[in-house]
């Protein structure tokens, strides 16, 4: 597990409580009470004060304030442009003519509101017959235009130079503006935007969209954004990482350093994002380039975006107002290691798992075993270049988890140190015995729990539980764990690690807890009182319950052990009550059988080679397994049956071995 990180995350829907908007025209003077401009802000200010912010940018926005000469006004007016929600226009001048241009911009998506001084009134050489006939009309779907009149002011500059200026007829919103603006922002000013993902190499035409390409082969991603979201995830983080420098109104020299470490926290925050959304192969090494439709490389357009963020908190008239809360967009949390990271996955495990999404049936096969009187359904791997490949995936899945994964005291299958016999030497001193089964215990294994456990013990992100799910897919057969495949022991096992843990507590110090997969022994040195039993019963249901899991009823057993002789089994171990003490044995049944089989086993002619060479390899299973629980004693016992049933023509000396 890799070294957990403070990191940004990019919100799945923001909200922006105050949008931007632009009010543009000429002749902005903050100290005339009947300039336009002001007297607009001054209106949405009142009456939307937490609905939108209203920026007059030559009210801070010189180059005295900026400071800084490498500072472009004209890439500022750009971002300008692709960053307001709507934008006012006073359309009187030829330079307010260029602004509009660059407003109905197709790149950008804002709207905008265009007032004009009713056509007799105004002098149209202010603002061209080109401008006002046919950009206006071009853009109809994007542009309202309301027309008003005007308080005219005209001043002789020379004999043959009129100046034209236009103000609001007694310093008033004209009321059809008035009505227009109260209505749109009742209805139309939307504040929550869902953030949507899209594999594609081009630039977004929803602000709200992240378009990005990725290359397998270099491990690269190209991410392309809109200039919003580029302006508002920016502000966010420099929001978190110099909010007192900006109450204080402090000059922050942004050097190549506050730049490439801006960057690096917005790639990082884009990527994040991207790994939980998507399942292409992004990892912590993954190379990123944001691209927007400017022009700039994505460093000079960060730059310019704080000089802007500074130089209005620094110089604007309007006190107080964030441009966006750092929260609204953003969240700063403590980042943990990704699925794809923890597991290292490569391009090729990747394309596995997206093949077996769409070809599941090309992985694996099911076959039927017979055990009693139930037949048990067995998943494996096909021999072929899928099911090998599946394979050897599933191995290096199996390799991290035993690698990094702490198994319970209380857990005895699956695990190098722990054996059967273990398990029941726990309970070898109890006199009273309660037995549970779980039903269907594999199949019955929640995939979405799973991915919970799995992110909590070993502290990946949950931001990437839907990555983390496209892994445990190919794990699962039908959306159900099989019985067979490799990886299903394990992960049966941390699904039930916090149930261990909250039962064996809740049991009280009075039991002895284990289980062995899905066999689940509780015994006491004392006797089970029916209270008890009935207490402890309905604690493992419900605790079950929690997982989805259910006690296989007919397989429930209590026993009390009293006189020599009586015994309880368990995983087909006996603990037997004996003169002094309990023993563990496998039981007289079990060592006949093996005895009978062996016989069975040397009367098979040398034609029936393979018959011969697979019973004799149970048989030195079978003779393994009473060796590891009764030692030589065991075997013994078993060659003396052996000889006995002979009536001595079969003599063993020694070990049978060689099989």
């Amino acid at each position: 597990m890799g070294e957990n990180k403070m990191a940004y995350i990019l919100k799945d829907e923001i909200k922006i409580n105050k949008p931007i908007i632009f009010l543009c025209g000429p002749y902005y003077n903050d100290l005339d009470k009947s300039d336009r401009r002001k007297i607009l802000q001054d209106f949405l200010l009142e009456n939307f004060p937490k609905k939108c912010l209203p920026l007059i940018i030559d009210d801070f926005l010189t180059k005295e304030n900026i400071g800084d000469n490498e500072i472009s006004i004209q890439l500022l007016e750009e971002i300008f442009a692709g960053i307001s929600f709507k934008t006012y226009i006073f359309l009187d001048t030829m330079s307010s003519a260029v602004e509009l241009g660059l407003f109905t911009n197709s790149a950008y998506n804002n709207s905008l509101y265009i007032m004009l001084p009713y056509e007799k009134e105004r002098n149209c050489g202010n603002i061209g017959v080109f401008t006002s006939n046919v950009v206006l009309e071009d853009n109809a779907d994007r542009i309202t235009v309301r027309y008003y009149h005007p308080k005219i002011e005209r001043i002789a500059f020379s004999t043959d130079n009129v100046g034209e200026f236009y103000k609001f007829i007694n310093d008033c919103l004209p009321e059809k503006i008035r009505k227009d603006i109260l209505q749109d922002y009742a209805e139309n000013i939307n504040l929550e935007h869902e953030i949507q993902i899209a594999h594609k190499e081009d630039y977004p035409q929803n602000d709200y969209c992240v378009n990005y390409q990725y290359n397998n082969t270099e491990n690269s991603l190209i991410v392309f954004i809109s200039v919003k979201l580029l302006f508002y995830i920016i502000c966010g983080i420099v929001y978190s990482e110099y909010t007192e420098n900006l109450r204080k109104k402090e000059k922050l020299d942004f050097d190549s350093y506050n730049i490439y470490t801006t960057v690096a926290h917005l790639k990082s925050l884009i990527m994040a994002f991207l790994m939980k959304h998507t399942f292409v192969g992004i990892n912590s090494k993954t190379k990123v380039d944001i691209q927007t439709v400017l022009t700039r490389n994505i460093e000079d357009i960060v730059k310019h975006i704080i000089s802007f963020i500074f130089t209005y908190h620094k110089n604007s008239r309007l006190k107080g107002y964030f441009l966006v809360g750092k929260n609204e967009i953003i969240k700063e949390l403590e980042l943990q290691i990704s699925p794809v990271d923890f597991f290292d996955l490569t391009v090729k495990d990747i394309e596995i798992l997206n093949l077996f999404k769409n070809k599941p049936d090309d992985f694996f096969s099911t076959f039927e075993i017979k055990t009693g009187y139930k037949k048990r359904k067995i998943t494996t791997y096909k021999n072929n270049i899928y099911g090998n490949a599946m394979r050897e995936l599933h191995q290096k899945i199996c390799l991290v988890l035993n690698k990094q994964y702490v198994f319970d005291i209380h857990s005895y299958a699956y695990q190098k140190n722990k054996s059967v016999k273990k398990c029941i030497e726990c309970h070898k001193k109890s006199k009273s015995f309660l037995k549970f089964d779980i039903h269907k215990f594999f199949n019955s294994i929640d995939k979405r729990k799973l991915s919970q456990k799995l992110l909590y013990e070993f502290e990946l992100d949950e931001i990437y539980e839907e990555q983390l799910l496209n892994v445990l897919d190919i794990c699962f057969d039908e959306e159900k764990m099989p019985i067979g495949l490799i990886t299903s022991p394990i992960l049966s096992d941390i699904y039930m690690k916090k149930f261990d843990v909250e039962f064996s507590n809740e049991l009280g110090e009075n039991y002895i807890y284990t289980r062995y997969a899905d066999d689940i022994l509780v015994s006491s040195a004392n006797n089970i009182s029916l209270e008890e039993e009935i207490r402890i019963t309905r604690l493992l249901v419900s605790k079950l319950k929690v997982l989805g899991l259910k006690m296989n009823n007919k397989k429930y057993m209590k026993r009390n052990l009293k006189a020599i002789g009586d015994y309880v089994k368990y995983l087909g171990i006996n603990i037997v009550v004996a003169k002094n003490g309990n023993i563990i044995t496998v039981g007289k049944t079990y060592k006949n059988y093996i005895a009978k089989t062996y016989l069975r086993y040397i009367e098979i002619d040398d034609e029936n080679r393979e018959e011969k060479f697979y019973l004799g390899k149970k048989i030195a299973g079978y003779l393994s397994f009473v060796n590891m629980i009764e030692g030589e004693d065991g075997l013994k016992k078993i060659y003396t049956r052996i000889e006995k049933s002979t009536k001595g023509e079969i003599k063993i000396e020694g070990k049978i071995t060689d099989l």
